[in-house]
This record gives C-alpha cells, sequence and structure tokens, in this order.
C-alpha cells in the first residue's frame, strides 16, 4: 500500500484516519493545493506556500508558526524518499479544519493530508494535440473571498466534468456569475490575440494559479504584452490562440473550440521557457 503523509507522520494510504466527523467530508471544509517536486524539493515552493496559507486565513484556520513553507518542502521531500522516487512527481496537499461543532465549527485547527505521484515524464511536456474543449454555462461559479483559492467545495468541477465526458470535450471553460469566462475545470486560462496575451483577473473569480504566476512573470520577461482582465465567450472565440495552466502539467494548447480552430505559437515559446526555469 503506497504511503501518505497525515499530520506529519508517514502512514499506509488505506489506514482509517477520516471519521464520520470529519468536517471535510461534512462541508467541504477545507482546501488543497497540487504542486510538483522532484528530488530537489518542490517547484515554486514559495508562492505553493503563500495561497495554500493565505486560503486557510481565509477560512479562519489557525495556523502554527511552524507551519512554514520550509516545513511544508520538509514534508513532502520525506514523502518522496519514503516512496522512493527519483524523478518528477506530482503532490496533493489537503488541508482541512478538525473535527468539532456542525455548520459553526468549535475548533480553528487543522490536520492535513499529503499524497504523491510520479509523473510519466521529466519537466512539463506540451500537448502534441490541442484540445478541444467546450463551455459549461449549467452552473456558474460565485465571486467571494474564497474564489481565488481551490476549495474542497469542487461541486461545480465535478459537474462541468462530468458535461465534458458527456460531450467527449478535452476539457471545459468555467464561467462566474456575470457570464465571463474565468478558468477550466482544473486550470487558469490565457487567451492571444495579435501578440498580446490576456487572462482573466484575480477579480473575476477564477483560481490564483501559482502557474497562472509563473507564465505572467515568463511572458514579461519575454517583452509580450501582459493584460489581467475580462474574457468574454467571443474573446475564445475570436482568439489566436488559447492554452490552459497548472502547476501539475504546466501549458496545455488547445485546437479547438466549436467551428473554431487555434495555432500554437505562444504556448510552445512559453513552454520552452518554462522548462528551462525549473531545470
Amino acid at each position: 500500500m503506497r504511503p501518505v503523509n497525515f499530520n506529519g507522520k508517514i502512514i499506509p494510504s488505506d489506514s482509517n484516519i477520516i471519521s464520520v466527523h470529519n468536517r471535510s467530508f461534512r462541508y467541504g471544509d477545507g482546501l488543497f493545493e497540487s504542486m510538483r517536486c522532484n528530488k530537489n524539493g518542490v517547484s515554486f515552493l514559495n508562492l505553493h506556500a503563500k495561497r495554500l496559507l493565505s486560503g486557510l486565513a481565509a477560512l479562519k484556520i489557525t495556523v502554527p508558526e511552524s507551519f512554514t513553507a520550509k516545513y511544508i518542502s520538509n514534508q513532502v521531500s520525506r514523502l518522496y524518499r519514503e516512496r522512493r522516487l527519483s524523478g518528477d512527481a506530482r503532490v496533493r496537499l489537503m488541508a482541512f479544519r478538525n473535527e468539532g461543532g456542525l455548520y459553526t465549527p468549535s475548533t480553528a485547527g487543522f490536520s492535513f493530508l499529503i499524497e504523491i505521484e510520479a509523473t510519466d515524464k521529466p519537466g512539463y511536456s506540451l500537448n502534441e494535440t490541442g484540445l478541444q474543449i467546450g463551455i459549461y454555462d449549467e452552473m456558474k461559479k460565485p465571486v467571494n473571498i474564497l474564489s481565488n483559492f481551490k476549495t474542497a467545495n469542487a461541486l461545480l468541477f465535478v459537474m462541468a466534468g462530468i458535461y465534458k465526458s458527456e460531450k467527449s470535450l478535452d476539457e471545459c471553460m468555467i464561467l462566474n456569475e456575470r457570464g465571463e469566462i474565468i478558468e477550466a475545470i482544473s486550470c487558469n486560462v490565457f487567451t492571444v490575440k495579435n501578440g498580446k496575451l490576456l487572462t482573466p483577473a484575480l477579480e473575476s473569480g477564477c483560481v490564483a494559479g501559482v502557474m497562472r504566476q509563473v507564465i505572467i512573470e515568463l511572458a514579461k520577461k519575454m517583452n509580450v504584452k501582459v493584460k489581467e482582465g475580462i474574457i468574454e465567450v467571443v474573446d475564445l472565440e475570436t482568439a489566436d490562440e488559447i492554452f490552459i495552466t497548472n502547476a501539475s502539467a504546466g501549458i496545455k494548447w488547445v485546437g479547438q473550440l466549436g467551428g473554431n480552430s487555434y495555432i500554437n505559437k505562444m504556448g510552445l515559446a512559453l513552454s520552452k521557457e518554462l522548462n528551462k526555469s525549473v531545470a
């Protein structure tokens, strides 16, 4: 049985650690962080730690001073070594409020669970064939103080995933309550028009993705004009290029949306720069 890290202890993944009173199970009272690591540690560690700690603060969960970026890195590395891995790996860190109370919690403490799996290839590999995407509009994401975080309440994305499967798509775009494009099911979204890069602003309700921030900074270093703003459905339809990003997969380019086809130029260039940055 593959081991996991639960509150700093390496245990088998089938251990009985979640009770019927678990607040993440009952109320979605928690969040998670998806990361990538190798033998040298977690990529973009400080960005991940900052988002995780900001999310816990938004949930009004008390974090001990010892729960730092270095501590997170050490706990991931312990599990990495326990799994006897040697290459790149994907990491999921789940943090949830400890048991107690009904809707109103009786504690502000939390527990964490770290899982890790090896990737198929080293580095970030760009898809050879462009993704076929659609737009999921049966549910819309509300914009609030938790919108920028990956919370344990993910039913919107579950339903979008079901829609994606029903329509035989590779990915779906998510809309906010104003009908604006804000992200994909598990990724941030970028469009390119006339050489300019556009991504939804955080104020639109998109997840504050670590890879999103990395790509913005890489693009600026390449002297690409970057704008964080509003993306409407028509902006997707008229874009020269669309690609999506997350910390686990890097960049994935979109080939088709309905009857519209897209090139893969800036996504390819950024993917090369991304791999250089983590080499």
